[in-house]
């Protein structure tokens, strides 16, 4: 028989997994290849972060499609219970003839009728499954037909899923290439998967408990009757261990993974710290915190059943699946305890449909359970533990790896003040035009140690002080993420998750002015150190990315960065805000991503439109300024030397004032005065020509020729643009050298 790809798409509180299958005979269903990439998921019907989505899902995708080399075209979509609404309709309908029995035409016409009978709020239909059908107030069944009776009765499962999502993803989908085959429950692959088909002829109960929810589902035939998702899961065990034992989320993911419900309080707990070493924790401690938390879920949990308005009876089990409470020694029976009924551990089986599920039906949920039993790995619940930590504003700061900072006797942070003037002569040394390794040299030279104690230094640990925003008092977290739980290879987060910034969160040193001077000030020699290099090698006309000198953020006033984009398995260029790449939206929450060639595109429209209004006073201005060029480069380097003076003047007496136990007024005017003449002589210098006239190119004679390109010329914009300003993601405005601007719509 020939074999049957099939993808599906999986959305997850913390990651998108795309699933490739492939089904033969027998209605096997072998699983070829699985995409998968993190995200920040969905709370209350609605994406953490809407504009990660696309990136995510096209991320999993081209995964999925590299092991198997081919292109996804269609895909079933999982849609998670946090977008879905459950209802049921009970419906009836005569039988007619003579010697009146059921037949198909008659259960098709119930469930139609059961359709038209319900009160359809804004959503999608994409689950219509009979939970239970009853001739003439008989039996329950699944398979009614050929019963003989006058009236066949029965209850229909809808499963709705939000407008919202089914637009989003659909759109989504089709700017990637990827059609939607259709959508379907996560929830009912779920229950059809791991309630077995001799348990649903009356109402089961199906706990899922997630890392971050919790999903209570009641399953009856082969309808979902009934659901809700808990605002709790396994990370909040972990959590409140994280608090009330104050050791790292990843150690208590492991302490909490190693408990045994109702094991002898007298027991100690034991697992690898951070250094290596075994650590010892008291169980009475633990079992306080763990059991305290798992008690209210399970009240939670008995306390939605109830109010639901379904009919169990003594005989109903619950079972449970999930990585967030099962993996915990004991935890079926103590559940069984507290909820005082009969729990049972789910586990994915083949899944047995009646006749009113087809083999696409089969082969798509059995999908989704798999998806779903995929979505709990250890690592990637330890990852979502701590991203939920993050929005909370909770996380351990690193002491042992930041100078300046102790613990204090409440617990936060506190100053230290020898090191705080440490901290505090580096910040104003940089803005004082001080470099990286001037900043080395003269901790190295006045004894300062590192906050790991060595005598050593390099520029590379003064940038990190630089840059850390915990010296003005606030915390950005998730600045780097494990790409690959297999390798273990941290990677630096440019956009790929979420960063949470908490805002004065302790005590700062410096002030947030002062950083964000600084923040300005590394920007700006970045990126004139990129153009400097471009400039040894290639001359100051030929520079490889002309932008990058000239495109700026309309929002914060860094500059821009040239970004290789992968997406979908295609290669995108696009240019990013350097405060955006670096810090996120914190510095800088307006700036868009452009593509370059729409970039390129905007640039050649305005270089025409120059073109066609290029007059002789034109001409004569922009000859002007490029001949005046080469003459500025005589006054920056006056200018320069000067600066240099005044810095060196500046350090000396920064030194001398550091060396005093009190402050000194005489000293801290002529701080104050060097400060301000350094900042006079930074603009002055900023203002002049930058050495445009080294190139001959730059300085002969610009004529209307020179301005008639089809195609984006990088040479010409080097010479011939000032300054680029990213407005919006529409707009760009252009800035040439002869004082002449233009606002440019991008494509």
């Amino acid at each position: 028989m020939m074999k049957k790809a099939t993808a599906v798409l999986d959305f997850g509180t913390s990651k998108v997994l795309v699933l490739l299958a492939e089904e033969s005979a027998y209605q096997k269903v072998t699983i070829t290849s699985a995409g998968m990439a993190q995200y920040d998921g969905f709370m209350n019907g609605e994406w953490n972060a809407p504009s990660d989505v696309s990136d995510a899902i096209a991320s999993a995708v081209e995964a999925a499609e590299k092991k198997v080399g081919t292109h996804i075209k269609e895909v079933y979509v999982g849609v998670p219970g946090e977008f879905v609404r459950v209802y049921v309709i009970e419906s009836s309908v005569a039988l007619q003839g003579a010697d009146p029995k059921v037949t198909s035409a008659d259960v098709e016409k119930l469930q139609r009728q059961a359709t038209e009978m319900l009160d359809r709020p804004t959503g999608v239909i994409i689950h219509r499954s009979p939970a239970w059908f009853k001739v003439d107030g008989g039996q329950k069944t699944l398979e009614p037909v050929d019963q003989k009776g006058s009236m066949l009765e029965g209850m229909i499962g809808f499963v709705l899923a939000d407008q919202f999502f089914i637009n989003d993803v659909t759109e989504r989908l089709k700017e990637l290439g990827i059609e939607v085959r259709g959508f379907f429950s996560t929830s009912v692959g779920e229950a059809m998967q791991m309630i077995p088909f001799e348990e649903r002829d009356h109402t089961a109960i199906l706990v899922d408990v997630g890392y971050l929810s919790t999903e209570v589902m009641a399953v009856e035939g082969d309808a979902l009757i009934w659901q809700k998702v808990l605002p709790v899961g396994g990370a909040h065990i972990t959590l409140d261990l994280t608090y009330g034992l104050e050791k790292p989320f990843d150690m208590c993911e492991k302490i909490k993974r190693g408990y045994t419900f109702n094991a002898p309080k007298n027991t100690q707990i034991e697992v690898q710290g951070e250094n290596g070493q075994m650590e010892s924790f008291s169980g009475e401690q633990v079992s306080m915190i763990i059991d305290a938390r798992v008690d209210e879920m399970l009240e939670m949990i008995d306390d939605a059943v109830k109010k639901s308005g379904i009919r169990l009876g003594n005989w109903s089990n619950v079972y449970f699946t999930g990585g967030g409470l099962m993996p915990m020694g004991g935890a079926r029976v103590y559940a069984a305890g507290k909820l005082a009924r009969n729990v049972r551990e789910a586990a994915v089986k083949t899944v047995k449909l009646t006749v009113q599920g087809t083999v696409g039906d089969y082969r798509v949920l059995s999908l989704s359970a798999f998806a779903q039993a995929e979505s709990e790995s250890i690592s990637q619940n330890v990852a979502r533990g701590k991203r939920m930590g993050f929005r909370q504003g909770k996380f351990p700061f690193p002491y042992g790896q930041i100078l300046g900072y102790r613990k204090g006797l409440d617990g936060k942070p506190e100053v230290i003040p020898e090191e705080a003037e440490v901290i505090r002569m580096i910040f104003n040394s940089y803005l004082q035009g001080a470099s990286l390794l001037t900043i080395k040299k003269k901790l190295e030279a006045g004894g300062v140690l590192t906050a790991r104690g060595n005598k050593k230094w390099s520029s590379e640990s003064v940038q990190r002080i630089l840059q850390n925003e915990k010296y003005c008092g606030d915390v950005l977290l998730q600045k780097t993420f494990i790409e690959d739980v297999l390798t273990g290879v941290s990677k630096k987060n440019t956009g790929q998750l979420p960063q949470y910034y908490i805002e004065n969160n302790h005590e700062g040193i410096v002030t947030k002015q002062m950083f964000r001077e600084v923040q300005a000030e590394i920007a700006r020699r970045n990126s004139k150190s990129a153009a400097n290099q471009r400039k040894r090698h290639q001359g100051r006309y030929n520079s490889k990315y002309a932008l990058s000198e000239r495109l700026v953020c309309g929002d914060c006033g860094s500059p821009y960065k040239r970004v290789t984009w992968n997406i979908h398995g295609r290669k995108q260029i696009v240019w990013r805000c350097v405060n955006r790449l670096e810090y996120g939206t914190k510095f800088c929450s307006h700036s868009p991503s452009i593509p370059e060639e729409e970039l390129h595109q905007a640039i050649l429209k305005a270089v025409q439109n120059l073109a066609a209004n290029f007059t002789d006073e034109v001409a004569a201005q922009l000859d002007g300024i490029l001949r005046q060029m080469k003459a500025g480069e005589n006054l920056k380097a006056q200018l320069q030397k000067q600066l240099e003076k005044a810095q060196q003047e500046f350090d000396r007496l920064l030194e001398m004032s550091l060396e005093l136990d009190e402050s000194t007024p005489f000293l801290d005017d002529k701080l104050r005065k060097l400060s301000g003449k350094i900042k006079i002589l930074k603009a002055n210098i900023a203002e002049s020509t930058d050495g445009k006239g080294e190139d001959e190119e730059a300085t002969k004679q610009l004529t209307a020729q020179d301005l008639l390109i089809k195609e984006y010329d990088d040479i010409l914009t080097a010479r011939i643009i000032e300054k680029v300003i990213v407005h919006s993601r529409q707009e760009i405005e252009i800035y040439f050298i002869g004082g002449y601007t233009q606002k440019i719509d991008l494509i």
